[in-house]
């Protein structure tokens, strides 16, 4: 002690404190001094929970969106709603989630479906076969309001009217 306190010029009062401050910090008792403790909730299919889950994204009203193997589940922090092809969904599971500038949700579908939601009622996009066959990887708007969707092996789609009617909506292919 006496060596390390001449080599430092470290008076023994000072090294006494530093250790105590060590044991404090990192000793903390039960070694829990800055721990805490974490609360999760398992959810499953008993629950309306679908087991693979390919994105997530939470909209203004603090809903979580999940997109599935077999569609888009909602859940209000209670419990899940979900949605399929049978309720207007395109085919295909769903990879990405993305909402406009216009307040509508745009989904991406696995082999290149897309789908839109204005909040009420669920519309496929419908595309010539030959454009779109691959996953669509993102969607994207641009400060033009025209939305970019991409895909794995397809290249991509910009969508030049995503307000219009799904019918008139005008695309380029890249």
């Amino acid at each position: 002690l006496k060596a390390i306190l001449q080599i430092t010029g470290c008076r023994p009062l000072r090294i006494v404190c530093i250790w105590i401050v060590c044991l404090l910090l990192f000793a903390g008792g039960k070694g829990n001094l800055y721990s805490q403790t974490y609360f999760f909730d398992h959810y499953s299919t008993p629950q309306g929970f679908e087991s693979k889950v390919y994105t997530i994204w939470q909209d203004k009203s603090h809903y979580v969106w999940l997109g599935t193997q077999s569609g888009v589940s909602r859940f209000d922090g209670r419990t899940f709603t979900s949605w399929t092809v049978e309720n207007g969904l395109a085919q295909g599971s769903v990879r990405v989630l993305f909402r406009d500038k216009s307040d509508v949700l745009w989904i991406g579908h696995e082999g290149g479906g897309i789908t839109r939601f204005n909040g009420k009622s669920f519309e496929r996009v419908t595309l010539p076969d030959t454009i779109l066959k691959s996953n669509i990887t993102s969607i994207n708007q641009d400060t033009g309001k025209r939305l970019w969707i991409t895909t794995e092996l397809d290249g991509a789609l910009m969508i030049k009217n995503p307000d219009d009617a799904v019918k008139d909506l005008i695309y380029e292919h890249f």
